[in-house]
C-alpha cells in the first residue's frame, strides 16, 4: 500500500478518475436518516471501481463541491467503530479477498473527521452484492470513467474481465 495521502491537497485537485468524494458513508443527509442500502451502496460503488480500475482514493466525509461534512454524520460512536464498520461493509459487499485492497485512514480538517480510503487495483475483479440492490446474481462490476462510477453490464464486464484479468474467468 502507497503512503496515506494528504486528505487536503486531495481535496484541492477535485474529483478525477482516482478521486472521489462521498459525503457519507451510510447516513442520508437529503432525508435525515440512516440509509445503509442506498448511501452505503454508493460508496462501495467507488470503491468496488477503484479495484478493478486503477485504484484510487475514496474520501468519505466530503461533499461534491469539496466541502468538509465530516464522518461524524454518521453517527459512530468513535473513529474507531466508524473504521471498524467500513471494513465491515466492504467485506459484506466486496468480499474478504477486496478488503485487504484498502487502507481507510482518518485525518482532522477544521475540526470534522475525514477518511481517506486508498485503495489499490484488485489482482482479481470485484464484485458488488449489497441488500439486493445488485441486478445479477453473482453481483455488479464497477469501473471508473473518467471522475464517474460506471456499472459495466454482462457482457461488457465479461470482456473488460478478459482482458483486464487475463488469468481470471469472468462469471458465466
Amino acid at each position: 500500500m502507497r503512503g496515506h495521502r494528504n486528505a487536503e491537497a486531495l481535496i484541492q485537485r477535485g474529483e478525477s478518475k482516482t478521486l472521489e468524494f462521498k459525503s457519507t458513508l451510510r447516513w442520508s443527509l437529503k432525508e435525515n436518516r440512516k440509509d445503509d442500502k442506498g448511501v452505503t451502496h454508493a460508496a462501495l460503488k467507488s470503491i468496488a471501481a477503484f479495484l478493478n480500475t486503477e485504484g484510487g482514493d475514496l474520501l468519505i466525509g466530503v461533499a461534491d463541491d469539496g466541502s468538509i461534512v465530516g464522518t461524524e454524520l454518521d453517527q459512530l460512536e468513535s473513529d474507531d467503530k466508524f473504521l471498524r464498520h467500513l471494513a465491515q461493509v466492504v467485506r459484506n459487499g466486496l468480499g474478504d479477498r477486496a478488503g485487504t485492497c484498502i487502507d481507510p485512514h482518518s485525518q482532522t480538517i477544521d475540526g470534522k473527521t475525514v477518511c481517506v480510503v486508498s485503495c489499490q487495483r484488485s489482482p482479481e475483479p470485484v464484485f458488488l452484492q449489497w441488500k439486493g440492490v445488485e441486478a445479477s446474481p453473482e453481483g455488479d462490476f464497477f469501473v471508473r470513467s473518467g471522475p464517474g462510477t460506471v456499472k459495466l453490464p454482462p457482457e461488457s464486464a465479461q470482456e473488460f474481465i478478459r482482458t483486464r484479468f487475463p488469468v481470471h474467468k469472468a462469471s458465466e
